[in-house]
């Protein structure tokens, strides 16, 4: 602090212009001159309470009481600030060992002109408008602003003849009588409160001695059942081996039975399971025989649907009888004399002659298919039978479908006509 305040002074002084030269020279601070100005911030006591009870609060209570306390008392150094500018605050200080919390704060009365004067920051003078009772009202604004109850306006006293430095004196013995009384009134309700404490701790060890005889009772309670038991426990080792042998008999002879049991019922097992399987082998092979037939059945019935299918397709696709074809196939002569009308009939002899042709050609072809079918439907049949029971052996393939029987015929109308007469 004293490096800073000397840094602080270097600078300080002002400066002087002679009128007649116009030279301006340095002035030093003058040798008796007040460079430092300590101020001690104090709020009401009768709010604030006793330093040991801010403590006991910060240390033991919730700490809010404690946490009001000081931000009101930095709310004043920060109004001081303000009145003397930051840059002359040169130090503050906390006290809580005394006997009501308070703050010591230094402040360098440097104005803007570099002069030491505390007159630059509070006017002398004296009464009810002088410069500290003002700078008094502002700092009871300043804290009635932030939310502090504090009068608006400085306490009176009787003492009106009183200087400046006599005032504070007054004051601060007043301040310190008030912060006494209070202090007295803290002690006596914490006296008060150590009292209640002591009278609720008697009571308490009066319960606790009740509690403790209570506990004594069933502690001997407690020993006597736990006799008890041991002697329990000392018959029962006592019997534990007789127990023992006879559990042991039983158990042989309950093995001894299971096993009897076991071997009729693995014997009974055998006799059931060779029945169940011979029962099994007749079964599937009965199943077996009846899939074969069915089997044989359901190809016997594909195959002949199947077959009848493509010979009534064959028979479709045979060509129709086609007149022109024939006489193509007519001699010139033939032709001339089937031109003739026949007269009992009215008809010419060739609408006979085509009429005949064309009874002759289906009757022919038809006769051919239905050999051609017979034969075929038969082959078919058999060969799908063998095809599918390889199948199911394992031994070819799935058979494929069977296109039917050729018999040579297209849907031309050109062939199957050439050896037809008339």
């Amino acid at each position: 602090m004293l490096a800073e305040l000397d840094d602080r002074l270097a600078h300080a002084g002002g400066t002087r212009t002679n009128k007649r030269t116009g030279k301006t020279t340095k002035v030093a601070v003058r040798r008796d001159a007040k460079v430092v100005r300590e101020i001690v911030l104090q709020l009401d006591p009768e709010w604030t309470r006793s330093s040991a009870f801010v403590l006991e609060n910060q240390e033991v209570g919730d700490g809010v009481h404690a946490g009001e306390v000081r931000a009101r008392l930095m709310d004043m150094v920060t109004y001081f600030g303000e009145v003397y500018g930051e840059d002359n605050l040169l130090a503050y200080s906390l006290h809580l060992d005394e006997t009501s919390p308070h703050v010591h704060l230094f402040v360098t009365p440097i104005d803007d002109l570099g002069r030491v004067r505390q007159a630059s920051f509070i006017p002398d003078g004296k009464g009810a408008q002088s410069g500290l009772a003002n700078v008094d009202r502002g700092l009871r604004r300043y804290l009635i602003e932030r939310g502090f109850d504090a009068d608006p306006e400085p306490r009176r006293v009787r003492q009106s003849n009183l200087s400046v430095d006599e005032y504070a004196r007054y004051a601060e013995a007043a301040e310190e009588v008030a912060a006494r009384e209070v202090e007295v009134e803290d002690r006596q309700a914490a006296l008060d409160c150590r009292e209640s404490e002591a009278e609720k701790r008697e009571t308490g060890l009066a319960s606790r001695a009740t509690e403790l005889d209570a506990r004594e009772v069933a502690v001997a309670d407690a020993e006597v059942a736990v006799a008890a038991r041991e002697t329990e426990v000392e018959t029962a080792e006592a019997a534990l081996p007789n127990l023992r042998r006879k559990a042991e008999d039983e158990s042989r002879e309950i093995v001894e039975a299971a096993n009897v049991a076991a071997a009729r019922i693995r014997g009974d097992a055998r006799t059931d399971a060779g029945a169940i399987l011979a029962t099994a082998h007749a079964d599937a092979a009965t199943i077996r025989a009846d899939a074969e037939k069915e089997v044989d059945r359901r190809i016997t019935e594909a195959a002949e649907a199947i077959e009848r299918e493509r010979a009534a397709a064959a028979r479709e696709a045979v060509p129709t009888f086609d007149p022109k074809i024939a006489e193509a196939q007519m001699p010139a002569a033939l032709m001339a004399v089937l031109q003739r009308v026949n007269p009992r009939t009215g008809r010419s002899l060739y609408d006979a002659a085509m009429e005949q042709a064309e009874r002759s050609y289906t009757q022919k072809t038809l006769g051919v298919l239905t050999e051609h079918d017979k034969q075929r439907l038969s082959e078919t049949v058999a060969q799908r039978k063998a095809r599918m029971r390889s199948f199911i052996d394992g031994s070819a393939a799935a058979p494929a479908p069977d296109r039917g029987p050729d018999y040579g015929f297209g849907k031309s109308s050109g062939g199957g006509l050439g050896g037809m007469s008339p």
